[in-house]
């Protein structure tokens, strides 16, 4: 991605961050928040395709399918991920063995991190997931020492066994003995639109 689009990215999900969390302090009613993110998200991405697009050339398909426009399907084997992708489906599975986290982000599609067959780095390892319009899901292995902080604006949030619908669906959760465990993984993820699910 090229360093004009993944600025834009960034400073969308800054603004996402900005107002939810302006919202949580202020008290604000999450219905006025949302009256006033979603204009505000079209306008900067629309900005970003505006001064992204590049001067002398067309990218070429392949440029295209490789974190712009497109599905991304990825075996993580390197020990982080740093993936950002604006329309099309996400889906990874982590491979590592000592895998020490990073981000992935999406505007408008599904995202899947597939943690089955990897293992996490020693120490708290953190992961940071990014939506706005779709479904982000995480499968992780049964035993593993993880805290989840998820939260939906408008949506589903479901996290184990616990549910949150509606606006504002927020789940944070810990496994039991997550504080003292020698390899850990804390994920925190944040969809504006749509549905989050870890099982």
């Amino acid at each position: 991605m090229s360093s004009g689009r993944r600025n834009w990215l960034g400073i969308t999900l800054i603004v996402v961050g900005v107002l939810l969390l302006a919202g949580s302090l202020l008290e604000i009613d999450v219905e006025d928040i949302s009256r006033v993110l979603f204009p505000l998200l079209l306008i900067a991405i629309g900005v970003g395709f505006f001064f992204g697009r590049p001067r002398v050339r067309p990218p070429a398909l392949d440029e295209l399918r490789q974190g712009l426009v497109g599905n991304v399907k990825e075996t993580v084997a390197d020990e982080r991920v740093d993936i950002s992708n604006i329309i099309g489906k996400v889906n990874l599975h982590v491979t590592s063995r000592s895998f020490r986290g990073g981000s992935v982000s999406t505007i408008v599609g599904d995202m899947t991190v597939d943690c089955f067959q990897g293992g996490w780095a020693e120490g708290e390892q953190v992961l940071v997931l990014n939506g706005v319009l779709g479904k982000i899901r995480v499968n992780l292995p049964a035993g593993a020492a993880v805290k989840i902080a998820a939260h939906t604006l408008v949506g589903k949030t479901r996290v184990f066994e616990q549910d949150r619908n509606g606006f504002s669906a927020t789940v944070i959760y810990a496994t039991p003995g997550y504080a003292a465990a020698s390899h850990r993984l804390r994920i925190d993820i944040a969809n504006v639109a749509g549905e989050i699910i870890v099982r």
